[in-house]
């Protein structure tokens, strides 16, 4: 199971559909569109990769191949800039 935090220096605004991201140690916002923003939320909520995916896949019609990959590449992301982290 791999599952995600959210770091203690992200600090998240819902604006509309979309979500900003500020990391407090850096000064950096980043932005996510309502995709992206459902990612997170649902990493909050749920934690494990594999539950966030099942979910997904009954919210949005997208094949889960795509829907997997375009996944780990925003957690790729979001980690890189120190805004999640894998759960101890």
């Amino acid at each position: 199971m791999t599952a995600y935090v959210l770091s203690p220096s992200a600090k998240l605004q819902k604006v509309g559909d979309e979500m900003v991201v500020l990391n407090l140690d850096n000064g950096q916002y980043y932005g996510l569109n309502d995709v992206g923003c459902r990612i997170v939320e649902l990493l909050q909520e749920l934690r494990d990769v594999e539950a966030v995916l099942s979910q997904l896949q009954q919210e949005y019609d997208v094949g889960a191949e795509t829907l997997n990959r375009d996944m780990q590449d925003l957690l790729d992301e979001l980690e890189r800039h120190e805004l999640i982290k894998h759960a101890d």
